[in-house]
């Protein structure tokens, strides 16, 4: 896991930096062809202008595309994975494999 961890880390600060940076262009661009109207609707954004509207889209998107997040989130699914491997591989030993 933390082998995976750090060639992930490497990947994506060093060998590919562009891979998260192509996933916020992304965001980013489906977030300027949305409907400003549309989105006005939301309370949320109901008081906004659209180009506030799209810095806080671009910081939001910034925060998710850095390399600490998506390696929180790669290495917390590869935890609760193996935590569930360590669960369910004795079960399935005990109930399946030592009856018979």
């Amino acid at each position: 896991m933390l082998i995976i961890t750090a060639f992930l880390f490497c990947y994506l600060k060093f060998i590919n930096p562009q891979f998260l940076n192509g996933i916020k262009e992304a965001r980013m661009a489906s977030e300027r062809t949305l409907d400003w109207e549309v989105v006005k609707t939301n309370p949320m954004h109901a008081e906004k202008t659209w180009e506030e509207y799209l810095e806080q889209a671009d910081e939001s998107a910034a925060i998710i595309s850095s390399v600490s997040i998506n390696l929180s989130i790669y290495f917390l699914g590869m935890f609760l994975m193996s935590v569930m491997y360590s669960i369910l591989v004795p079960l399935f030993y005990k109930k399946i494999i030592l009856r018979l």
